[in-house]
């Protein structure tokens, strides 16, 4: 695998993963949401905060989406605050919603992505891709819900 991730900084509503490239080609990085102790965004969030309602969506539901297998569009919705998918805006503002922002951390260039899916079964996942070949980079993933800012606050560092 030439793409890793790593929890670095983790909080109830801000998860922060540091995302290396080798530099042998292009490729992704996968990060779940079924609670495995791995990169996985409920395993990694501290304390029973919006990131770990989110992650729950598969099991308990979320906003306008019922428990069960999710849709790309719903995962969208929910990982990066694209409703366009599932036909339009949740409906109330107090719908908490994650987004994600990537920053550039070392190396020159690069071509990194993310992206809301689902895995085979229907869990939403988020795909970090860097497409650009030669040289060793990274970057830093943050996934955050700003309408939690401060709810919770760093707990944590790894």
């Amino acid at each position: 695998m030439t793409v890793t991730a790593v929890a670095v900084k983790q909080s109830s509503n801000w998860l922060r993963y540091l995302i290396s490239h080798d530099g042998a080609g292009g490729d992704s990085v996968t990060i779940t949401t079924t609670d495995t102790p791995t990169v996985d965004l409920f395993y990694n969030a501290v304390g029973i905060g919006p990131i770990k309602k989110l992650a729950r969506a598969f099991i308990d539901g979320f906003a306008q989406f019922a428990a069960g297998a999710k849709t790309q569009a719903q995962a969208r919705a929910l990982w990066l605050s694209d409703w366009t998918g599932v036909g339009g805006d949740p409906g109330n503002e107090n719908t908490t919603t994650a987004r994600c922002r990537i920053t550039p951390r070392i190396g020159v260039g690069g071509n990194w992505t993310v992206d809301a899916n689902v895995d085979g079964g229907g869990n939403p996942t988020l795909t970090i891709s860097e497409t650009q070949l030669g040289g060793a980079r990274s970057c830093y993933l943050d996934v955050e819900v700003p309408q939690a800012v401060g709810a919770g606050g760093i707990t944590n560092s790894l």
